[in-house]
């Protein structure tokens, strides 16, 4: 399987996650459909697992991996240089529209503070440290993929015995989620086609961890968080999904490779990181237009301001720091 292949659903299954996070954090505080409330964790976690993916699947390739240490240096610049200046600009927004303390803006600039949705960051950031040990590992095995396969595995299963699931230890418990991308960028081709279907196995795996959906059912209170400490779960639903885009064939590959989908996933770094200034305006001073209008300016304002950002800070950056690699394989940084 070669990086470079183009695979739009990726791209849609992108946007798919920061919807999932910017209509969940609208339905938590009681805006739009409340079968969506708490399942903002559904989108970290296809985050997570894609963004992985993307990254690995060029490390495996002899052509594409860097070399030697200033190799290594260029690749954790350009990995820098994709994630720090949207991050450290939503910041400085964040901190004068919501008026943040002088200590809250130093521990963010210094990623040992994460407020809310920015928690991310700097998980994403301490896996870019772990994948440069799984191409080591890679070479060290021959750079036989499957030898990659089966080590991962036995680190997935080794990690999760010694990072039990848990929301307040920052990276470690999330480390199982970043090497199952990994380990399915070792996957051949063949075997992603054919595991296609898997997809819908995802689609009722995410269902069945949606919150909102439990309490409408059993007209029962909200238990966020006895959903969202099933990691494994929601682990297997990402990599089902995932597997679903990477196939490029079947029904759910061509809703993801959409062109609606595929537009969302390409604002998706700035739509997550945004989204929230605009949730707090739209309960602010929007809700008095009625619930319906206000979520769709929520929506329309959110896309308008990630659109806005996507152009005049990612898209730039972004030209400097791609590589030889197409758009369409580019990790994007996680939601909440």
């Amino acid at each position: 399987m070669h990086p470079a292949r183009p695979l739009p659903a990726l791209d849609g299954l992108r946007g798919v996650a920061a919807l999932l996070v910017v209509l969940a954090h609208a339905a938590n505080h009681d805006l739009g459909p409340s079968l969506l409330e708490g399942a903002g964790r559904h989108g970290v976690f296809l985050f997570f697992v894609l963004s992985s993916f993307l990254l690995t699947r060029q490390l495996l390739e002899p052509a594409l991996a860097p070399g030697g240490l200033a190799g290594w240096c260029a690749w954790a610049a350009r990995r820098l240089r994709r994630v720090l200046p949207g991050y450290l600009a939503a910041v400085l927004a964040y901190a004068v529209l919501d008026g943040w303390s002088r200590q809250r803006l130093l521990g963010h600039l210094t990623l040992t503070e994460s407020w809310f949705h920015l928690w991310t960051i700097p998980v994403e950031l301490q896996a870019y440290l772990a994948l440069p040990l799984v191409a080591l590992a890679h070479g060290l095995l021959g750079r036989r993929r499957e030898r990659t396969a089966l080590l991962l595995a036995l680190a997935i299963v080794g990690t999760r015995l010694a990072f039990p699931p848990d929301y307040a230890s920052g990276f470690p418990p999330f480390l199982p989620v970043f090497l199952t991308g990994s380990l399915l960028a070792c996957l051949p081709e063949e075997r992603l086609r054919a595991a296609g279907g898997m997809g819908w196995i995802g689609v009722l795996a995410f269902a069945a961890l949606l919150p909102g959906l439990h309490a409408v059912a059993l007209d029962a209170p909200l238990e966020r968080m006895r959903f969202h400490l099933q990691f494994e779960v929601f682990t297997a639903g990402a990599a089902a999904l995932l597997v679903a885009g990477a196939s490029d064939s079947g029904a759910l590959a061509r809703i993801l490779a959409s062109a609606p989908l595929r537009a969302v996933g390409r604002l998706s770094y700035s739509l997550y990181l945004l989204h929230m200034l605009v949730l707090a305006r739209v309960l602010e001073f929007g809700t008095g237009l009625g619930e319906p209008i206000a979520w769709l300016l929520y929506l329309a304002m959110s896309l308008s301001l990630a659109f806005a950002s996507e152009r005049l800070v990612e898209r730039p950056l972004r030209a400097r720091s791609s590589g030889p690699v197409s758009s369409s394989t580019q990790a994007t940084p996680p939601g909440s």
